[in-house]
């Protein structure tokens, strides 16, 4: 049995442990606080200079008060007609007020629901979009925002990198400290990539559906509104049902939203969508658009006119310039023809002599430049050689034939109509691809009748002038631009020969002289004052 005095002595030790332990686990709860608040603080000033660093190099967001995006210049004739663009982006500039609100109402519900709730970066979105690809075990959902997206397109690039994303949120604060939600939605919906070239809401409705913003339906709004992402892939001019699917979950969203009920959804997926082909590049008056180019540049400089949206009026007629076009090619080919030289095919393919083979390759070939099927009088056309005959060679041309007789190829001087066709075998032979020129439509569509056409080798150049303005009428520098851009009519250092001699006649009678005034033809020396004597 043990002793009170033992006893005592057993607590006294309990309790000495006791008071050891706690001093123990004191210091080491104080030292994991202390060390807490040594890391947390590291980390806060860390992150403070990483934050310093980044945000030392930022641009002024003040700069957007003077935002002027890159804008299309357009050089327009003397009546208005528009000959010519210049661009690196095709924008055209619109108010947000001129934006119908479903347009608006799409965009924000494809891209950024709450806009007009966070103050430029939503936490929110960005743990949903968090949680969304995680589940989903890849990138299916993004969290910027229209005004992030802002701030990249104006002030930085693509790249994906941590320090870009947290550039990216600094700016997007600082736009909305300065600038109201609809300033951003504006700025965004002027500036963002819709596909295709087009910048900007209003170039993308142009592009897609060939009208103005303000008149896009709820189905045509929300198929643009859902392009940004990936503008390529859900281009409807490449791929028209992933587009339509795309136009359908802007339609779900903006229900989600609470702008539109599901029958007005529903609605909008029945509602046909009219995509209209890209415009081809307005390609007019070439040498002369080229030579107020130049002008144009040499003047204001390149950014100037690529991105300024200038409205360039010139004096040019754009009737006058087609007549002059036409007549300077008839002139040319008339030329070339009188000489008489057969420049030869322009390729020769190899054909088989099988229908269903050759059928492909030939009309590769015949319809590349053709625009369409019709066979018109006077039109000029590649045709693919494929049987020689006495009677002529057979022309495959467009989606048909024609025949190219004797007659059609008689300006060739090593031709002669009256030889054998084994004679002319040696200038045309099967699977020639030549030019040639309708001469008569067949009715029945079967053969029509064609003539031997080149491109000529001579060149001319031809410049209308309004001599009481000095305005330029029109300009002609070559026969082809495409093939050669040289300008005859401007850049050709030529002597003017006989062309001179009605000015000097006529400065000669001015001064009382006669066709029949008697003049020395002798070397003449003019003595001048304070200068070289001329000869």
């Amino acid at each position: 049995m043990r002793s009170p005095r033992n006893i005592e002595a057993e607590l006294d030790a309990f309790l000495a442990q006791g008071r050891k332990k706690r001093r123990w686990l004191r210091w080491f709860l104080l030292t994991c606080a202390l060390g807490c608040v040594l890391v947390l603080g590291g980390a806060a000033v860390a992150g403070y200079l990483f934050y310093q660093k980044l945000a030392a190099d930022l641009p002024q967001v003040s700069e957007l008060e003077n935002y002027q995006p890159s804008l299309v210049t357009k050089v327009y004739d003397r009546y208005g007609e528009l000959i010519a663009d210049f661009f690196i982006e095709k924008r055209i500039l619109v108010p947000l007020s001129d934006i119908p609100e479903h347009v608006r109402q799409a965009t924000i519900a494809a891209e950024d629901r709450r806009f007009y709730s966070h103050s430029g970066v939503d936490t929110w979105g960005i743990l949903r979009a968090a949680w969304v690809n995680l589940q989903a075990g890849g990138t299916r959902e993004g969290a910027s925002t229209i005004t992030q997206q802002v701030a990249r397109t104006l002030f930085l690039n693509r790249e994906r990198t941590m320090s870009r994303k947290v550039r990216e949120a600094i700016l997007a604060l600082r736009i909305e400290q300065h600038y109201s939600k609809d300033q951003v939605l504006e700025m965004y919906l002027n500036q963002i990539f819709y596909g295709h070239n087009a910048y900007g809401i209003e170039a993308a409705a142009q592009l897609y559906f060939g009208k103005s913003v303000k008149d896009l339906s709820l189905g045509e709004a929300a198929l643009i509104a859902g392009l940004p992402p990936s503008p390529n892939s859900y281009s409807p001019l490449k791929n028209y049902k992933r587009s339509v699917q795309r136009r359908d979950h802007v339609l779900s969203r903006m229900v989600e939203a609470g702008y539109l009920t599901p029958e007005q959804a529903q609605a909008a997926q029945f509602d046909p969508l009219a995509v209209t082909p890209p415009p081809p590049r307005v390609h007019k008056a070439s040498y002369f658009v080229e030579y107020v180019r130049q002008y144009l540049e040499e003047q204001y400089g390149p950014t100037a006119l690529y991105r300024g949206g200038f409205v360039v009026e010139t004096t040019l007629d754009m009737r006058l310039q087609q007549f002059a076009e036409q007549t300077m090619k008839q002139g040319l080919a008339q030329i070339d023809k009188r000489h008489g030289i057969y420049q030869g095919p322009l390729r020769r393919v190899e054909l088989s002599g099988d229908a269903a083979t050759d059928a492909p390759r030939i009309a590769a070939i015949t319809m590349a430049e053709a625009g369409d099927q019709t066979i018109r009088e006077g039109e000029r056309l590649t045709g693919v050689i494929q049987a020689v005959r006495d009677s002529g060679a057979t022309i495959a041309i467009k989606n048909t034939r024609g025949v190219l007789p004797p007659s059609g190829h008689n300006w060739v001087h090593q031709i002669n109509p009256d030889l054998s066709a084994e004679i002319r075998r040696q200038l045309f032979q099967r699977g020639d691809v030549i030019k040639v020129r309708v001469t008569r439509v067949d009715p029945t569509g079967k053969m029509h009748t064609l003539a031997l056409d080149q491109d000529p080798v001579v060149q001319g150049a031809l410049v209308s002038i309004d001599v009481g303005s000095g305005h330029v009428l029109a300009m002609v520098g070559g026969y082809d631009f495409t093939k050669s851009q040289f300008n005859r009519a401007a850049q050709a250092l030529r002597q003017p020969g006989s062309s001179f001699k009605p000015l000097l006649y006529a400065a000669a009678l001015e001064e009382g002289l006669t066709p029949v005034s008697m003049l020395l033809d002798a070397p003449l020396t003019e003595d001048i004052a304070g200068a070289k004597g001329w000869r």
